[in-house]
């Protein structure tokens, strides 16, 4: 083996032949080329170039393809090399004297590995270059993000002219969309975000020139990478409103398919005095609200905050200052509870409306109480409990709170610093202490950045970063022993540095600004994958994560399902929340379980042929018109197909097992083909077309039918359904209450909204518990047997006497 050492940190070796770069000791690469193939009558042409790389570019040259013509021994090219970095180190690393794919990996290698010429003169390189206007430089330093090491001054200058413009080069770049929006635009946005005020009039001028004429993918890309808000209101009401005020096609087709991107833009109209954006989402919101679709996101983002408070009141609360009856019973819902009701109590607390303040505190008291759900969980986490002071929250959850901000002493290997009442961590130099440290959490908003301290807990195997500010996890790599890291809810667009921890089994990456995810290919032993609320638009990097049990992909911008050929032990996997139109590599996914593709753009349901062990499917809030595709899903228990086009009940018959079955929101008009499903325990038909209960007769064991929000006239038909435990009639066209007398073990019963007067035919329900009649006009007593009544709005009010009478047991 042959070997010429440059300096103390740059060695070159022959080895089998190839001359092969070592930075500290340790591989580099190895090079590839050594020539430039230079004719006689052009050497000329190369009397003004500044570069080599401007030489290759003068002489069209790929020096890959060509570098095969040269049959050079390898000793010879091997001391050609060691010439070459001769030079360019005696040349204080002149990034001139070598190509760019070389020189700039190769000085920051050699910067990082201690060199002190290569530290003085890294960014010293990377401006002269840049400044050079020479475009392939310039795009490649962009590239590779070398500009990032640079502060908010020396952007400045590396950027703008005397004159506060941009500098040549750089304008030419920026009328390319897809560089400017990709490799620019965030340039630009971190110096706004570091307190550059007059970059962010100038980042306005170049979205609002790029974008006049924005199509939806236009407006899409740019959400995805967090610029809409950088689109001018000019800009906005031309793209959204005709001259005439009227809504323009995009606007209609972003209210259709991208909520996310047209409720953001029609808010910024509002924040500027507009009438008719504030009355579209005033319609669109309420209406989403009323069939109790998801719009945490939406009010999380602050869209209430655009309407009138007046609005806001009388849709969301009676005139006595109590929640309206369907507000109500979104609290009491798990799932609508999370996803609508305390999303919008906070915006309502937080915009002062009513008595919304009092009512969250009375709530998020009642959850601390019991202690014991998952919802209670998902409050603390979203830091629903920030509203209360520090005795308020010790005396909630009998937790002491370190109210310092430092490191506290560690018990059995395990450290934990949790508090929505602290900001930031002021000290965290103790944690050098504790070398044997395996589990550590510091999460909870507090203004953790810098990583690289962590890196001397080399024996952590479980860290909870979530909650934070971290823009990157490059200062975790020596942690390569970790097989848990939850890093949800930070500030993360960048996973380089993930393929070290290669004993990884459960990662959490959700509500971050990640793109790519190929680095995962790496992590072969995952088994738990959350990558929730980023924008990532394309499925890669997972096929060697064959372990992998459990996949959350929500909430992305994924529009074809591709890449997960390998996974074939995964259990449960959630593409809720997407852009996918239709359903397809999915075959080999034979142990899935649980599968979530609600609120895509799906049409129809196909592709779910193999998935012989699916338990649960929720295809919720998508475009499908028709049942099919599920003749072979045999073990199939939940199916979701609420908030669908769907108009008629079929090709169920085959799926025997399902348990819950929720067709709710549809257009459906009749019960039926479905009596060979004798094992439905849940049944929900509620916002459809029914006029009346029929076909389920068969279904004896079903425990909660839900018809409300329908033109039921009368009550029939459900006498066989002596399981029954919960029956939902709101809101149809009851006049009577009857056929009640065999459901002896029914516990809740609504029949809110309808015409009923006279309460009867109840005598023989003992096990009643919850009877709820608001908004009929009834006059008569009520069942004595009541644990909870729902009075309110009707003529039996006007009796109090009577309740107590009639409800001695109630609570």
């Amino acid at each position: 083996m042959t070997e010429f050492k440059i300096n103390k940190y740059l060695t070159l070796k022959l080895e089998y032949g190839k001359t092969k770069i070592y930075v500290g000791g340790k591989l580099f690469r190895q090079c590839k080329f050594l020539l430039l193939d230079l004719p006689i009558d052009e050497i000329t042409e190369l009397d003004n170039i500044q570069s080599i790389d401007e030489a290759s570019q003068k002489l069209a040259y790929d020096l890959e393809r060509n570098s095969r013509e040269y049959e050079i021994p390898p000793e010879v090219e091997f001391w050609g090399h060691c010439s070459n970095l001769q030079v360019w180190a005696e040349n204080q690393y002149n990034s001139q004297l070598l190509h760019r794919n070389l020189a700039f990996p190769l000085l920051k290698s050699l910067e990082q590995e201690g060199d002190l010429i290569a530290k003085r003169v890294f960014k010293d390189e990377i401006a002269k270059r840049f400044d050079s206007g020479f475009l392939p430089v310039i795009r490649y330093l962009l590239n590779g993000k070398y500009l990032d090491i640079f502060n908010l001054e020396e952007l400045k200058t590396l950027l703008f002219d005397d004159s506060d413009n941009f500098k040549p080069a750089l304008s030419k770049l920026m009328q390319e969309k897809n560089w400017s929006e990709k490799w620019i635009y965030p340039i630009l946005k971190r110096m706004i975000d570091e307190g550059n005020s007059t970059v962010k009039n100038k980042l306005q001028r170049e979205i609002a020139q790029n974008y006049t004429s924005a199509k939806k993918e236009d407006l899409a890309s740019l959400k995805l990478n967090s610029y809409l808000d950088f689109l001018p209101e000019e800009t906005i009401q031309k793209l959204l409103f005709t001259s005439e005020n009227k809504q323009s096609d995009l606007l209609k087709d972003l209210l259709t398919s991208r909520k996310d991107i047209a409720f953001p833009l029609l808010k910024k109209l509002t924040d500027v005095g507009n009438d008719l954006a504030r009355d579209i989402i005033k319609e669109k919101i309420f209406n989403m609200i009323k069939k109790g679709e998801y719009v945490r996101h939406y009010i999380r983002d602050g869209l209430l905050g655009a309407l009138n408070k007046d609005d806001l009141y009388s849709f969301f609360f009676n005139t006595d200052g109590n929640p309206k009856t369907f507000f109500q019973n979104y609290l009491e819902d798990e799932d609508l509870s999370l996803g609508i009701a305390f999303p919008c109590l906070r915006s309502l607390s937080e915009l002062r409306i009513g008595s919304a303040d009092d009512i969250l505190k009375t709530e998020l008291i009642n959850r601390a109480k019991t202690n014991k759900n998952q919802v209670l969980t998902s409050l603390i986490s979203e830091g629903y409990f920030g509203l209360f002071g520090q005795q308020e929250y010790v005396s909630l959850f009998g937790k002491s709170v370190n109210l310092k901000g430092e490191i506290i002493p560690v018990k059995n290997n395990k450290l934990i610093v949790k508090s929505k009442n602290l900001k930031h961590i002021k000290n965290i130099g103790r944690l050098l202490e504790y070398k044997n440290l395996k589990d550590l959490e510091i999460s909870d908003n507090f203004k953790l950045e810098g990583l690289d301290i962590l890196g001397t807990l080399t024996n952590i195997r479980r860290l909870n970063l979530s909650h934070n500010s971290i823009q990157n996890i490059n200062g975790l790599k020596p942690l390569t022993r970790l097989e848990e890291l939850y890093l949800q809810s930070n500030r993360i667009n960048d996973i380089e540095g993930l393929e070290h921890f290669i004993y990884l089994k459960i990662l959490n990456l959700s509500y971050n600004y990640i793109h790519n995810i190929h680095i995962l290919e790496e992590l072969d032993n995952l088994e738990y994958v959350s990558l929730q609320r980023n924008n990532i638009s394309k499925i890669e990097g997972l096929k060697n994560c064959t372990k992998l049990k459990f996949l959350n992909l929500s909430f992305n911008e994924i529009s074809h399902i591709t890449g997960l050929d390998t996974l074939t032990e995964i259990e449960e996997l959630d593409l809720s929340r997407n852009n996918i139109v239709e359903i397809q590599g999915l075959e080999k996914l034979v142990n899935l379980k649980k599968l979530d593709l609600r609120y895509n753009q799906i049409s129809k349901i196909d592709g779910l042929e193999s998935l012989k062990n699916l338990r649960e499917l929720n295809l919720s809030n998508n475009n499908i018109k028709k049942i099919q595709g599920l003749e072979d899903l045999d073990n199939l228990q939940v199916l979701n197909l609420l908030g669908n086009n769907i108009s008629k009940i079929n090709n169920l018959k085959n799926t025997t097992n399902i348990r819950i079955l929720n067709l709710a929101n549809n257009e459906i008009e009749k019960i039926k083909d479905i009596k060979r499903n004798k094992s439905l325990l849940e049944l929900y038909l509620g916002w459809n077309k029914l006029s009346e209960l029929e076909g389920l007769d068969f279904l004896t064991n079903l425990q909660i039918l839900d018809v409300s929000n329908n033109h039921i006239n009368e009550i029939n038909n459900i006498a066989e359904l002596m399981n029954l435990k919960e029956l939902w009639l709101m809101n149809n066209n009851i006049s009577e209450i009857k056929s009640l007398d065999t459901l002896i073990n029914l516990t809740k019963l609504n029949l809110n909204g309808n015409q009923i007067r006279e309460i009867k035919g109840l005598q023989y329900l003992d096990n009643l518990q919850q009877l709820s009649i608001r908004n009929n006009p009834v006059v008569s007593s009520l069942s004595q047997n009541s644990e909870k009544l729902a009075i309110d709005a009707n003529g039996v009010a006007k009796n109090p006497m009577n309740f107590v009478e009639f409800c001695k047991k109630l609570k």
